[in-house]
């Protein structure tokens, strides 16, 4: 409320010249009952909303929230990585391609097939060789040049053939 629609209203209801003690005094109170009820508002609704939180708290614990399931999720994602093999120097390179897969089971194995470098080497199927009756440590006399007995047995040995 301004002072010139005080006088107005002052004016309309009768008063011919309102006195600037009048005016103020009128304007004290109306100000002085407008920030006791501003303040009574403000403590209320304090009171009502005193458990909620505020839009940055809640996008806080939002992105915390989602950072704990992302770490579980990746979790699992690396133990199932290990498990089919994948190098420990490559699961991170894997994770990044992988992490947003639809379908990680299917996705993994198609990385198997696409990268088979990355896999550790295991040696299960790898058949060891034995050399057995390679002949006495003396030396022999070579009857057939090159290819004596002894060295048709070691290459028998190494390629793993009859000759």
């Amino acid at each position: 409320m301004t002072r010139e629609l005080l006088i107005s209203i002052l004016q309309e209801g009768g008063m011919e010249n309102p006195s600037k003690l009048v005016i103020n005094s009128i304007l004290n109170v109306v100000n002085d009952e407008k920030r006791d009820a501003v303040n009574e508002a403000i403590e209320r609704t304090k009171g009502d909303f005193k458990d909620y939180k505020s839009k940055e708290d809640v996008e806080s614990l939002e992105k915390q929230i989602a950072d704990l399931k992302d770490a579980g999720a990746k979790a699992e994602r690396v133990n199932k990585m290990k498990l089919k093999g994948i190098n420990e120097k490559y699961i991170d390179f894997a994770d990044g391609l992988l992490k947003e897969s639809k379908d990680f089971d299917k996705d993994l194995e198609k990385y198997v097939g696409n990268y088979p470098e990355q896999f550790k080497q295991i040696q299960e199927d790898k058949k060891e060789k034995t050399f057995e009756d390679m002949g006495s440590s003396k030396k022999e006399k070579k009857e057939s040049g090159p290819t004596s007995e002894w060295n048709t047995k070691f290459r028998s040995a190494i390629l793993g053939s009859s000759n």
